[in-house]
Protein backbone atom coordinates (compact mmCIF):
# COMPACT_ATOMS: atom_id res chain seq x y z
CA UNK A 1 0.00 0.00 0.00
CA UNK A 2 2.96 2.54 0.69
CA UNK A 3 4.45 2.39 -2.66
CA UNK A 4 0.71 2.88 -4.19
CA UNK A 5 0.24 6.31 -1.80
CA UNK A 6 3.67 7.21 -2.71
CA UNK A 7 2.61 7.28 -6.77
CA UNK A 8 -0.47 8.73 -5.75
CA UNK A 9 1.23 11.60 -3.48
CA UNK A 10 3.43 11.85 -6.79
CA UNK A 11 0.57 12.41 -9.08
CA UNK A 12 -0.76 15.07 -6.60
CA UNK A 13 2.28 16.73 -6.34
CA UNK A 14 2.46 16.94 -10.82
CA UNK A 15 -1.29 17.95 -10.88
CA UNK A 16 -0.45 20.47 -7.98
CA UNK A 17 2.48 22.14 -10.12
CA UNK A 18 0.68 22.02 -13.27
CA UNK A 19 -2.48 23.77 -11.68
CA UNK A 20 0.02 26.31 -9.43
CA UNK A 21 1.33 26.80 -13.68
CA UNK A 22 -1.55 27.43 -15.41
CA UNK A 23 -3.17 29.49 -12.55
CA UNK A 24 -0.21 31.84 -13.45
CA UNK A 25 -0.92 31.73 -17.29
CA UNK A 26 -3.34 34.97 -17.12
CA UNK A 27 -1.31 37.28 -15.11
CA UNK A 28 1.79 36.64 -17.57
CA UNK A 29 -0.88 37.00 -20.73
CA UNK A 30 -1.97 40.14 -19.10
CA UNK A 31 1.49 41.70 -18.28
CA UNK A 32 2.68 40.97 -21.79
CA UNK A 33 -0.63 42.27 -23.02
CA UNK A 34 0.04 45.78 -21.28
CA UNK A 35 3.37 45.77 -22.21
CA UNK A 36 2.42 45.55 -25.46
CA UNK A 37 -0.05 48.31 -25.48
CA UNK A 38 2.20 50.43 -23.63
CA UNK A 39 4.49 50.16 -26.72
CA UNK A 40 1.60 50.65 -29.06
CA UNK A 41 1.03 53.67 -27.40
CA UNK A 42 4.44 55.16 -27.32
CA UNK A 43 4.56 54.61 -30.86
CA UNK A 44 1.39 56.65 -31.73
CA UNK A 45 2.72 59.19 -29.46
CA UNK A 46 5.95 59.70 -31.53
CA UNK A 47 4.39 59.27 -35.16
CA UNK A 48 1.65 62.07 -34.07
CA UNK A 49 5.10 63.94 -32.52
CA UNK A 50 6.85 63.57 -35.76
CA UNK A 51 3.97 64.51 -38.22
CA UNK A 52 3.00 67.34 -36.00
CA UNK A 53 6.79 68.60 -36.22
CA UNK A 54 6.39 67.99 -40.17
CA UNK A 55 3.19 69.92 -40.46
CA UNK A 56 4.76 72.97 -38.70
CA UNK A 57 7.66 72.94 -40.90
CA UNK A 58 5.26 72.62 -43.78
CA UNK A 59 3.06 75.18 -42.76
CA UNK A 60 6.22 77.68 -41.63
CA UNK A 61 7.97 77.09 -45.22
CA UNK A 62 4.69 78.06 -46.88
CA UNK A 63 4.82 80.68 -44.41
CA UNK A 64 7.79 82.33 -45.51
CA UNK A 65 7.43 81.58 -49.45
CA UNK A 66 4.47 84.12 -49.21
CA UNK A 67 5.61 86.63 -47.15
CA UNK A 68 8.85 87.15 -49.42
CA UNK A 69 11.11 84.38 -51.16
CA UNK A 70 14.23 86.41 -50.37
CA UNK A 71 13.43 85.76 -46.65
CA UNK A 72 13.14 82.31 -47.33
CA UNK A 73 16.28 81.54 -48.90
CA UNK A 74 18.06 83.50 -45.76
CA UNK A 75 16.22 81.14 -43.68
CA UNK A 76 16.81 78.17 -45.16
CA UNK A 77 20.97 78.86 -45.37
CA UNK A 78 21.06 79.70 -41.54
CA UNK A 79 19.42 76.01 -41.31
CA UNK A 80 22.37 74.98 -43.58
CA UNK A 81 25.20 76.79 -41.51
CA UNK A 82 23.68 76.03 -38.23
CA UNK A 83 23.59 72.04 -39.41
CA UNK A 84 27.04 72.59 -40.82
CA UNK A 85 28.03 73.75 -37.14
CA UNK A 86 26.67 70.54 -35.86
CA UNK A 87 28.06 68.65 -38.16
CA UNK A 88 32.22 69.92 -38.12
CA UNK A 89 31.18 69.88 -34.01
CA UNK A 90 30.27 66.34 -33.81
CA UNK A 91 33.54 65.78 -36.48
CA UNK A 92 35.52 67.16 -33.91
CA UNK A 93 34.19 65.17 -30.86
CA UNK A 94 34.42 61.75 -32.76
Amino acid sequence: MSALEAALGGVHRVLGGAAALLATLPRLLATVLAALTLAATLLVLALTAVLTVLALTAALVTLLASVAPGVLRLVLELVGLVLELVLDAHAVHS
